[in-house]
């Protein structure tokens, strides 16, 4: 999953999720639940977003945890939190 990099946090009303997936040449956009899990954030985002950025990550964190107890460990490659 990939953050803004450079920005405060938007009020929630004003963020937007979206997720788009390549199947065999044709990309998907699914229609999201609200509140749904989250894959984890890449490590180098913490390392290349300036600390205003820091702030979008706490919002997800729980999203993120319940997709890692659903999901499971990724392969070790990815490097997420």
């Amino acid at each position: 999953m990939f953050l803004p990099m450079e920005s405060h946090p938007l009020p929630e009303y004003q963020c937007r999720e979206i997720f788009i997936e390549l199947i065999v040449k044709h990309f998907l956009q699914p229609h999201l639940q609200p509140h749904h899990h989250m894959p984890p954030v890449i490590n180098r985002w913490l390392d290349i977003s300036n600390l205003k950025a820091f702030d979008w990550y706490s919002p997800y964190r729980d999203r993120i945890d319940h997709w890692k107890e659903r999901i499971g460990s990724f392969d070790g490659h990815l490097d997420v939190y």
